[in-house]
């Protein structure tokens, strides 16, 4: 077994990993298999983050007015989770094969799934659920204080109380 060292990075022939290693504890090692450690001379999948102090990490960052973008794909599907710059910082689950958000939460908190559905549009109390549709015509109001309230064209049509 033959090892090549430098003073930051080695490799050994036997199994052909590189680390990248300044202080000597293993910090980033590309294995065979394409995987990548930080923090584990072991890893187990592609990319494989490990510390045994705080919480681990995975940081993806822009600092211009550029979408900051994580994403899944297989060979059927894309899905992105970003930070939208076009949509007042909003965060977005993308369906990048549809060209559509699935989910959207604003800088204010309010959650939209889909193109249909809002959730607490309008805080009416602070332990309510609104569900209402983008266009604010359609409500169900579930109201802390026991009662669930539907509304069409902007119009109560029913109520349902605590009594039933």
């Amino acid at each position: 077994m033959s090892e090549v060292k430098t003073n930051k990075i080695s490799s050994l022939a036997s199994d052909n990993d590189i680390t990248l290693d300044p202080d000597g504890t293993g910090d980033v090692v590309v294995a065979s298999g394409h995987k990548l450690g930080v923090g584990t001379t072991s890893p187990s999948v592609e990319a494989h983050i490990q510390t045994s102090s705080g919480n681990p990490e995975l940081r993806v960052e822009s600092t211009g007015a550029n979408y900051a973008t994580m994403s899944v794909k297989n060979s059927s599907r894309h899905y992105s989770t970003q930070i939208r710059t076009d949509q007042s910082n909003a965060y977005v689950v993308r369906d990048e094969t549809g060209g559509a958000n699935r989910f959207l939460i604003d800088t204010s908190g309010k959650a939209t799934f889909g193109n249909h559905v809002v959730v607490n549009d309008r805080v009416e109390g602070a332990n309510d659920l609104v569900l209402v549709t983008t266009d604010s015509n359609e409500k169900i109001h579930m109201d802390s204080d026991g009662f669930i309230k539907f509304e069409t064209a902007g119009s109560e049509r029913m109520r349902i109380d605590s009594s039933g």
